[in-house]
């Protein structure tokens, strides 16, 4: 003989409690008795299911962490008490542990240091700061820019807060060097002997001054969104609607136009 109780969460059966051979049967007092056992076990296993779930959660988590290209560090009373291995890249140490009890403020550039000691004080407060680009020394004291932010956490039951950040040096110098160059084509095209025309569906999207005085126009800003046939002569457009298709073709085209 057998008494089976069902072990249920939810509608969802997870198994059978049950006890068997029993001289005599089971009468309704064991099977009280077997319930409140199959109820205790339930609570155990709930409660090593949730455990599971736990530390499949904290592994993945680990394991983002870890990986990503993405800086994230922990601070606490001032002093690193944890860096991943992007963090610890990004500010030019070989192992995360050399990072370990060192004050954060020393990773930044002194003229910013009072502005994040205000940052801090907010996340101490409760408050997530929003992003914002900061200067970093490095462990041989190069400087590198990065995009944070900050937001404070609980660490083993401290306040505490945590700081994830992105180098964008390189990007910062791409941009910078593109505008210097953007800078430098603006500063021969204007000052260029030559009339300097750019349009897109022949309308002018760029003329500069020398364009402006050969047209008759007091400024080149004047050009802009206009139609450059409206400058040509009539026996001039033919050749330059063959001179776009040319262009469009990737092939270089020269012709001579008569303007008016």
């Amino acid at each position: 003989n057998a008494l089976l109780i069902p072990m249920k969460r939810g509608k969802k059966l997870l198994g059978l409690f049950g006890v068997s051979n029993k001289p005599g049967g089971f009468a309704s007092r064991d099977r009280e008795i077997v319930e409140r056992f199959s109820g205790l076990a339930m609570t155990n296993l709930s409660g090593v299911a949730a455990k599971l779930a736990l530390e499949q959660s904290e592994h993945r988590y680990r394991t983002l962490v870890e990986t990503t290209k993405t800086s994230v560090m922990v601070m606490q009373n001032g002093n690193y008490v944890f860096t991943n291995p992007a963090g610890c890249e990004l500010l030019g140490y070989d192992r995360p542990e050399e990072l370990m009890g060192r004050s954060a403020l020393e990773s930044i550039v002194p003229e910013q240091r009072e502005m994040i000691r205000e940052r801090f004080a907010r996340v101490a407060d409760g408050h997530t700061n929003p992003p914002i680009l900061i200067g970093i020394l490095r462990r041989d004291q190069t400087e590198r820019i990065i995009e944070s932010t900050s937001m404070p956490i609980t660490l083993h039951g401290e306040d505490a807060a945590l700081l994830v950040g992105h180098d964008v040096s390189s990007r910062l110098e791409t941009e910078r060097r593109l505008e210097e160059s953007r800078e430098n084509y603006r500063a021969i095209a204007e000052n260029s002997p030559n009339a300097l025309i750019v349009h897109r569906d022949n309308l002018i999207v760029y003329a500069n001054e020398k364009t402006a005085k050969l047209v008759g126009y007091d400024s080149a800003k004047a050009l802009k969104g206009r139609n450059v046939k409206n400058f040509l002569l009539p026996d001039s457009e033919e050749t330059t609607d063959v001179r776009a298709e040319t262009l469009e073709r990737g092939a270089p085209a020269v012709s001579f136009e008569a303007i008016k």
